[in-house]
């Protein structure tokens, strides 16, 4: 199953590579919300946008979005946890508290009303920027109370104390003894925050709160499903739902078995 996972992400991410390089396709007005063609593989948008081009573009988005903010709510989880497993019991218990406090709240419609606050007409980039940067900041307490919990037994365990005995700094050693039993753990977290954070993404996209045009998302894609005229036009338009579930079964196998 992960090399399954592994080989569907690799032609896809490559599949999308091979479209994007060969430029942006024009909208095609006399091809509005068509079928498959030889020229378009999977039919055009309402608008005549070549669909394949537009997935393409989503996914490339969506992945490259989704593995920076996982990678960024990653440190964070580490940095909380290290702070909570060195910290003194009832220090600790009032860290547990707070991350369990941001464990408990509604984090996506916190994420929806936060982004609804926010300038509807932002450019592109920046919407991205900001949607991701907010994923990260959310996702970082998902996952603190199993690792500060690993960080606290290495805390204790005898080979650690002695390392703080014979002189070395606290700051050495979680970089040279205690990072690297969190790694594993760490990669598991990354794996499953992917996923997570490519469908929150696409819920706030299909509600018009995600990435902003120009730039593709999976959210502006699963929006066209809430046309009639789409759905009645052609089946393609249900495809990046389709790849979707995919990719986040990829991702979900390949963090249970990691």
């Amino acid at each position: 199953m992960k090399r399954l996972s592994l080989l569907f992400l690799v032609l896809l991410l490559g599949l999308s590579a091979s479209l994007l390089l060969r430029g942006a396709v024009p909208a095609d007005r006399e091809a509005l919300a068509t079928g498959a063609s030889a020229r378009h593989w999977v039919g055009t948008d309402e608008l005549g946008r070549d669909r394949a081009q537009r997935m393409a573009s989503a996914f490339a988005l969506g992945l490259a979005g989704s593995t920076a903010a996982a990678f960024l709510s990653t440190c964070m989880t580490l940095a909380a946890a290290m702070a909570i497993g060195f910290a003194t019991p009832p220090v600790r218990a009032v860290l547990l508290y707070c991350s369990d406090l941001c464990l408990v709240l509604p984090w996506l419609f916190l994420l929806m009303l936060v982004r609804a606050v926010l300038p509807l007409s932002l450019p592109g980039l920046i919407s991205a920027l900001v949607t991701y940067a907010l994923l990260a900041v959310l996702g970082w307490p998902l996952y603190v109370r199993t690792v500060s919990a690993r960080v606290a037994t290495l805390a204790c365990a005898e080979w650690l104390l002695q390392a703080r005995a014979s002189g070395l700094r606290l700051g050495r050693v979680l970089k040279a003894h205690v990072l690297p039993h969190l790694l594993p753990i760490s990669m598991t977290q990354f794996l499953l925050c992917v996923p997570l954070f490519l469908i929150a993404e696409a819920d706030l996209g299909s509600l018009g709160l995600g990435v902003s045009e120009p730039l593709v998302s999976w959210g502006s894609m699963l929006s066209d499903i809430s046309s009639n005229a789409q759905r009645v036009s052609t089946g393609w338009v249900y495809l990046p739902l389709v790849l979707l579930a995919i990719t986040v079964f990829s991702f979900e196998s390949l963090g249970a078995e990691e």
